[in-house]
């Protein structure tokens, strides 16, 4: 008996917001602000998941789920629910009072390809993954909404909370925050509708110096 865990992206910790810089949605978030504008990518959805949230999943499904089904191998779905559009998940930062129009995607990589090709520029953040990003993101990025059913049944046997598998505009003002305390993300130009939470400065600073120092800005 097993249990396979299928995870979308796993984000950072929402209580502290720390969240690996290299991570695609993140560098999609420095590029976006790097050229002052964000795709359109239509009803395109994205599916994160807190990294507590994953970890809580793959316990329970390894104590519970492979023991409450009558397959050998049982599937979890880690996915979140409701699912955000990876339009919300861009577009969130202009609640914390960045600038970030939405334009065509064409429009987008046009200024992407402009930016990548001027040498006196900060190199840009997508610059990896460029081909993927100007090729045909879109279509690139559509994702099916799986089930969850197994995942939840792991977590209610195991105790956990299916409701923490959301990330909402609290989540990411967190691990917005903490990108901009890591120099990783510029400070907000303007006041938005809501203000950058507050992260343990102090905390971050002390795990980068254990970690060599090294520079989160890319």
């Amino acid at each position: 008996m097993g249990a396979v865990i299928r995870p979308g992206y796993i984000t950072g910790d929402p209580a502290s917001g720390i969240q690996p810089p290299d991570d695609f949605l993140v560098r999609l978030w420095k590029g976006c602000l790097q050229v002052g504008a964000r795709p359109d990518m239509g009803g395109n959805g994205v599916n994160t998941v807190p990294v507590q949230q994953v970890a809580s999943i793959v316990v329970a499904a390894a104590f519970h789920l492979s023991t409450a089904t009558d397959v050998n191998t049982a599937v979890a779905q880690v996915s979140n629910k409701p699912q955000l559009r990876l339009n919300e998940w861009i577009g969130a930062v202009e609640a914390y009072g960045y600038k970030l129009p939405m334009v065509p995607y064409k429009e987008w990589c046009t200024k992407v390809i402009d930016y990548v090709n001027d040498d006196t520029r900060e190199e840009h953040a997508l610059l990896p993954l460029f081909h993927f990003v100007v090729g045909n993101l879109p279509q690139n990025t559509i994702a099916a909404e799986l089930s969850t059913d197994q995942a939840t049944a792991a977590l209610e046997l195991y105790g956990g909370n299916p409701a923490a598998s959301a990330v909402d505009m609290r989540s990411i003002g967190m691990y917005l925050a903490y990108l901009v305390t890591i120099g990783f993300l510029p400070a907000p130009a303007e006041k938005g509708e809501l203000e950058l939470p507050q992260v343990d400065e102090e905390r971050i600073r002390g795990m980068n110096a254990d970690m060599g120092g090294r520079s989160a800005k890319r």
